[in-house]
């Protein structure tokens, strides 16, 4: 849970980032596999805390498309194959 919120403020001016940097690349990872719309992701990464009964929140459509400029994913395009396996740790929440 620590490293799905943001500690540090990103040095510029405004408010600083709720959600960290590894909490927008695993929505983009979950996005970019499943091939969902930014407000369906949201949705469905709620749904998969609450069937975990985590107490954390997915971050909103808006700030995971205003970061996406600046996070750096590192994962490859999927083939074009089905999707075999997909896991989330529980415990510090890693694709």
């Amino acid at each position: 849970m620590s490293h799905w919120c943001c500690t540090e403020h990103h040095g510029g001016r405004g408010r600083g980032f709720q959600y960290s940097d590894t909490a927008i690349e695993t929505a983009l990872m979950l996005k970019g596999l499943f091939n969902l719309p930014l407000r369906a992701l949201e949705g469905f990464i709620n749904s998969v805390f609450s069937l975990m009964s985590v107490p954390i929140t997915s971050p909103g459509y808006s700030s995971i498309s205003k970061r996406a400029k600046t996070v750096e994913i590192k994962y490859r395009n999927p083939s074009s194959g089905p999707i075999a396996h997909l896991v989330v740790d529980a415990t510090c929440l890693k694709v």
